[in-house]
């Protein structure tokens, strides 16, 4: 999935059509007539791949990628494994207000998908891991890679994962604060004991 950079370096449209511009030659201006003349008679999977290239150049620019450098084109086109000419041709259709913003617009989508994804996967492989601390289960190399695997982390998240439970402040705040008996809250400080011993 994409990821913005915290600096936008093209915050507008007429920026980024201006440097898009000065990179258009004679010949490549006259390719593009309108915004989807080049797109529309393709089939839906072609237009999809389509959208799904200028999605990236769009970030690309926004993250100031130096397109009036040649050889920055030349890598972008490299990575986007198409051809320079091609790349033009999605330049110059980005040109048109309407394109660029619907680009904008579709990148701001999956950049929001994309951070909710990543919230609940957090939430998750935290709320699993507190389930096995609180069970006092083993972590072994197998189940390690297998949460790293399910939520897309490393073993040094789960790791950290362990060690917060194991903070006398965060343990405090969320098991022993809330409970207003006296029997639950020695309970929690004898759980909190054995995860020490356990972990």
């Amino acid at each position: 999935m994409l990821s913005m950079h915290n600096e936008v370096a093209f915050s507008d449209f007429d920026d980024a059509a201006k440097m898009i511009d000065d990179l258009m030659t004679p010949s490549s201006v006259g390719q593009v007539t309108n915004q989807t003349s080049d797109i529309e008679q393709v089939s839906e999977q072609d237009i999809d791949a389509i959208l799904a290239r200028r999605d990236k150049i769009v970030f690309y620019i926004l993250s100031d990628a130096q397109l009036r450098r040649s050889e920055n084109r030349a890598n972008l086109a490299m990575k986007l494994n198409v051809s320079i000419a091609v790349l033009m041709k999605d330049l110059k259709a980005l040109t048109h207000p309407d394109v660029w913003r619907g680009h904008k617009n579709r990148l701001k989508e999956q950049l929001i998908f994309s951070q909710r994804q990543a919230e609940l996967l957090l939430e998750n492989r935290k709320n699993e891991v507190t389930g096995l601390v609180l069970k006092f289960k083993p972590f072994t190399a197998h189940s390690i890679i297998d949460l790293t695997e399910r939520f897309r982390c490393t073993p040094s998240a789960i790791l950290q994962d362990i060690n917060q439970l194991k903070c006398p402040k965060y343990w405090y705040t969320h098991h022993i604060a809330g409970n207003h008996s006296v029997v639950k809250k020695a309970s929690a400080a004898l759980k909190f004991a054995r995860i020490h011993l356990t972990y």
